[in-house]
């Protein structure tokens, strides 16, 4: 039934996008996507009424993903219409964000100014893979942060009664009932959520975008201050002391949400990260990343050394969803 109406709605926003309303819907999803920039904090978490839904973020954010469908893969040839200057200070794209941190902001010879703007220039209108592209990198950072975060909250009250029940003895007779039905209802939840949170399609469609963007931000930061154009195949011969300029144009959440998503799904669904196929592209980029004269913030680069450590086998147990004996 989910599936269905998940389907569904994705059809009706492709109609719309293919309709003269595409502007009028790209605007909306601008708008929904602003109205709910707070939940970017983690705080949002906890405060009532910060913003729609958890669950109207994660649809939004899975609408998108199918319209970016076309161009997803890190080789895609569709890449090289993306346009860096989407995010640029003045841009007359729908979705400037002035207020977002870039990952060259405030570096010494390594930020665009005025002049440099200037002649780079600003385009009327960007395409529309642009604009789904970058729309997509904000729904995702805004779908993901909270509902992770509310699961690990939950996994660990499930896991904290799960203790306070083997302390109680492993015989059912010894167990309290208000702490078995908390379990039971701690279960439910938890196993709800997941389905939602990381539904395996779903998954697998955000590591190929993720994927896709870590390819082109790879080799967009080594070539020599393309905002279009960039070849998505070509390949990192020589790395530079300094990245590209264009760097200063890209928020920074493109690299901590990659991270964040690559982090949790490792500890909370690790199998969906071992059939995934693509995953040279992210260490290619996470090696790239880590270099201070390219991320000056500490707090970003300590996400990717934390997103470095996924690709460190380690043994894991055969189960990590807790069980009870009835």
């Amino acid at each position: 039934m989910i599936e269905t109406l998940q389907t569904l709605t994705s059809r009706l926003f492709y109609n719309l996008i293919k309709s003269p309303a595409k502007q009028q819907v790209l605007e909306w999803i601008k708008v929904c996507l602003e109205a709910n920039r707070n939940k970017a904090k983690l705080v949002a978490s906890f405060v009532a009424g910060s913003g729609s839904s958890d669950g109207f973020m994660l649809n939004l954010a899975r609408v998108l993903l199918k319209l970016c469908t076309p161009f997803l893969g890190p080789l895609n040839p569709k890449l090289t219409t993306l346009d860096v200057r989407f995010c640029s200070p003045g841009s007359r794209s729908l979705f400037p964000q002035p207020h977002e941190d870039k990952i060259l902001d405030k570096i010494d010879g390594l930020e665009i100014t005025k002049d440099e703007l200037c002649e780079l220039g600003d385009p009327e209108q960007f395409n529309f893979i642009t604009t789904c592209f970058y729309l997509t990198h904000r729904a995702l950072q805004l779908a993901y942060i909270s509902p992770f975060d509310k699961y690990k909250r939950l996994m660990k009250s499930l896991m904290e009664t799960q203790g306070l029940i083997q302390d109680m003895g492993s015989s059912p007779l010894n167990i309290d009932g208000s702490v078995r039905d908390r379990f039971e209802t701690l279960f439910v939840e938890q196993l709800e959520v997941k389905t939602h949170l990381l539904h395996p399609e779903m998954s697998k469609n955000v590591l190929l975008f993720y994927a896709s963007s870590c390819n082109w931000l790879s080799i967009l930061s080594t070539s020599a201050d393309q905002v279009t154009n960039v070849d998505p195949k070509r390949t990192i011969e020589c790395v530079p002391t300094a990245p590209s300029k264009t760097l200063a144009m890209i928020p920074s959440y493109f690299i901590s949400a990659t991270c964040q998503f690559l982090i949790n799904v490792r500890y909370f669904a690790e199998a969906i990260l071992e059939d995934f196929q693509s995953m040279d592209y992210f260490v290619t980029f996470l090696v790239l990343f880590c270099n201070k004269s390219w991320v000056p913030n500490p707090h970003i680069r300590a996400e990717i050394i934390e997103a470095l450590t996924v690709f460190i086998p380690n043994e894991r147990s055969k189960s990590s969803v807790p069980t009870i004996n009835r």
